[in-house]
């Protein structure tokens, strides 16, 4: 899990499997929600996320909105299929994040050159 932030923008990188067990690692790789205006979180190498981490992301989202973030500027990345989009589709996590679906092979887990 690494961030990248730079001023009110945030990229963050996910990986691996997301469980209970890795709580302390996603809390240390999210930033303040509240100190931003921009997020995208990278969860095209996840291969697996729990409930836990779920409710992580959403109140992430929630810390994000209480300080002055406007939902639509946090945005999720996913790969087009597999467990990820099953999931955010099943639990109905699609409607309440900004979603992009891009096809795996597509997937860079780097900072953005704009972000160096």
């Amino acid at each position: 899990m690494r961030p990248y932030v730079l001023g009110e923008n945030a990229y963050v990188v996910l990986d691996g499997e997301l469980d209970f067990s890795r709580r302390t690692e996603l809390v240390a790789a999210l930033p303040d929600a509240a100190a931003l205006r921009n997020v995208v979180i990278n969860l095209t190498r996840v291969t697996y996320i729990d409930s836990f981490m779920l409710g992580s992301l959403v109140q992430f989202r929630a810390n994000f909105i209480a300080g002055g973030g406007k939902p639509e500027s946090i945005m999720l990345v996913l790969p087009r299929t597999g467990i990820l989009e099953r999931t955010f589709e099943l639990t109905g996590l699609n409607k309440l994040f900004s979603i992009a679906y891009v096809e795996t092979a597509d997937t860079v887990d780097d900072v953005p050159a704009a972000a160096k």
